[in-house]
């Protein structure tokens, strides 16, 4: 009988344990001596060949009874086994727990669960098969995993040890993954922006809140992935540069193709008008959930080419974890007016902007006016309250706008289209 007829009339995968006869005088194993009597490179031998007084395993194969497996999950192994000794395995026999590791296979680095093992529970008699099924085992890592005989396994055919691959877990927005033990990761949504607001205290007398504009970089768009992450397995989780074994650090996050933005040293990060707080300076307790964020640019021609990445530990591998973005819209803002008054008044007069929506999704425009006086060297933020904030649908066109009171003379600069008038 070939091995596959044979392996398949007797296999009971996933179905617990299963025993059967070894018979089949055509079902054949190479010699350990290696030896052909017809001068042959190996000796053949039928199955049958009792290679032990005592009881006594051989593992004839392994594989992984999930067809995919991804970071995160759960998977068993099944297990075909047979008694190549004279006699039978009983309950009380060493050999009647035949032990299993599955280790992980591309890096030395110990990390928890990179070793994982279990072992059968068999009896079996003289010159009989069994297939087990062993795990669940967890999928701690991507990469590649090796399955291998442990203890009480006498002998093992070539090609039963199995090696097979994790692979990363592919996300979209809205689907949760784990981080760490009892630590998980939502990326709620990734903000794609033009400009964002920066709240602040000016250096200055009248010590007032101010708002400023941070405009990205021409030809790029601020990439912001707001990610809710739950801590039910820590006591207390925090998030640092370096990684640890009970903390996320910064570096397990990448955002492809984007490049990491660097405000001015006087702008503090703290202010920006954005979901969460910066990764970096997340905290939770057990039981807490919060939002947190990354801050990147991206060329505006790679923008649907970005992808969130998740590398529970360095150099171990491919990611455990990828989420790609699924929207390929984005709002264009373009202006149409500086509104602005003819002349100067002697009391409060309007200024703002009217803009149109020339992309193809619904966003929300943001803009300030900015003054500059006799008695200031440099343009003026607004105080908190004056900015020009206005969602705005695709093809839409919008006017917003504030007022200031201020004396003649002063320049106005509507950011982010730098238009400058004087009264």
């Amino acid at each position: 009988m070939k091995r596959r007829t044979f392996l398949g009339a007797w296999s009971a995968i996933g179905l617990g344990s299963m025993s059967g006869c070894i018979g089949g005088g055509d079902e054949t194993a190479t010699s350990p001596s290696g030896n052909s009597p017809n001068g042959g490179e190996s000796t053949q031998e039928t199955i049958e060949e009792i290679k032990t007084e005592e009881p006594a395993l051989e593992l004839r194969d392994t594989h992984i009874e999930q067809e995919t497996v991804e970071y995160g999950d759960e998977f068993t192994i099944s297990a075909t086994l047979a008694n190549v000794g004279r006699k039978p395995i009983r309950a009380n026999n060493l050999n009647s727990a035949p032990e299993f590791a599955v280790n992980y296979a591309e890096s030395d680095r110990v990390f928890d669960k990179n070793s994982q093992r279990d072992a059968g529970d068999i009896e079996l008699d003289s010159n009989t098969i069994t297939t087990i099924t062993l795990g669940p085992f967890d999928a701690a890592v991507s990469g590649t995993w090796n399955v291998e005989a442990g203890r009480y396994i006498d002998f093992i055919r070539e090609g039963a040890e199995t090696t097979f691959d994790v692979q990363p877990r592919r996300l979209s927005t809205g689907q949760s993954v784990p981080l760490l033990h009892g630590v998980s990761m939502t990326v709620e949504r990734i903000h794609l922006l033009d400009s964002f607001f920066a709240e602040y205290v000016p250096r200055r007398a009248d010590l007032s809140n101010a708002v400023g504009l941070e405009t990205a970089p021409e030809g790029t768009l601020f990439v912001v992935p707001e990610l809710r992450i739950r801590n039910d397995g820590l006591d207390f989780l925090d998030v640092g540069s370096i990684p640890q074994e009970y903390r996320l650090g910064t570096s397990q996050f990448t955002v492809a193709p984007a490049d990491p933005y660097h405000p001015s040293e006087q702008t503090d990060q703290r202010g920006f008008r954005l979901p969460g707080k910066p990764l970096k300076e997340a905290s939770l307790n057990r039981g807490e959930t919060g939002t947190a964020r990354l801050l990147r640019t991206v060329d505006i021609a790679q923008w649907d080419e970005l992808v969130l990445e998740f590398d529970k530990w360095e150099n171990t591998g491919p990611p455990e974890a990828r989420v790609e973005i699924s929207d390929s819209a984005y709002p264009v803002f373009e202006l149409v007016e500086f509104v602005s008054p003819d002349r100067w008044e002697d009391r409060p007069q309007r200024f703002g902007a009217v803009v149109e929506n020339v992309g193809t999704a619904p966003g929300t425009f943001r803009g300030i006016v900015q003054y500059q006086g006799f008695d200031t060297e440099a343009f003026v933020d607004p105080r908190l309250g004056n900015e020009l904030e206005r969602v705005v649908k695709p093809g839409e066109t919008v006017e917003v706008t504030t007022e200031y009171d201020l004396e003649s003379g002063v320049r106005y600069r509507l950011q982010p289209f730098d238009e400058t008038i004087r009264l």
